[in-house]
């Protein structure tokens, strides 16, 4: 039996790319993600896209106190995923209820995880025991590493890095997190 397939594209929102938290090395990994996007899509792979989600009281917030740059604000222009690599017939997720049941009914349509901090605590929802999930995004260090970690914990789950397909802070930082997610017994690719 054949293990079920996911390409995971970590917060490629506009805040991270050209916004608020503005950076290079996430618009210059943009192509790359976008064909495998197109490589998903044509080989029934799954593609489900994190949305980092904040509200406006972003700045009373831990990660408000931590990092205090408002970013990803829930419906703004920042919080959008960027043109290049948006979702096709995008179902937005909820833990439990109808859009669980719409996702299992719609196997061509894109899946987006809204997220309020660094790593999306209901992978065990969306993805089976036993599958395999190849992961790009940004940032490597925080976003990415904080869900390769979630979706470690999920039996039987084997996580791809696609280390030309993440970005992070600095060349530096993008290496020591794919160390750690290799630590981690993720395969970086």
């Amino acid at each position: 039996m054949s293990k079920e397939r996911f390409l995971i594209v970590v917060d490629m929102q506009n805040d991270f790319c050209t916004g608020a938290l503005k950076n290079d090395d996430a618009v210059a990994v943009i192509p790359f993600i976008k064909d495998q996007i197109d490589h998903a899509h044509e080989n029934g792979i799954r593609v489900i896209y994190t949305r980092d989600t904040h509200g406006s009281d972003y700045m009373e917030t831990t990660e408000g106190k931590h990092l205090p740059f408002p970013h990803c604000l829930n419906e703004s222009f920042g919080w959008e995923i960027v043109d290049e690599l948006k979702p096709v017939n995008p179902i937005v997720f909820a833990p439990f209820g109808v859009v669980c049941k719409m996702i299992e009914n719609d196997p061509k349509s894109d899946i987006v995880v809204n997220k309020n901090h660094f790593g999306f605590d209901g992978w065990k929802h969306l993805i089976p025991e036993d599958s395999e999930v190849t992961m790009v995004g940004t940032v490597a260090s925080i976003c990415v590493a904080a869900n390769a970690s979630a979706l470690k914990s999920i039996e039987g789950v084997e996580v791809n890095i696609l280390k030309d397909g993440v970005a992070d802070l600095s060349p530096e930082v993008k290496e020591a997190a794919l160390k750690v997610m290799k630590a981690q017994h993720c395969n970086i690719i």
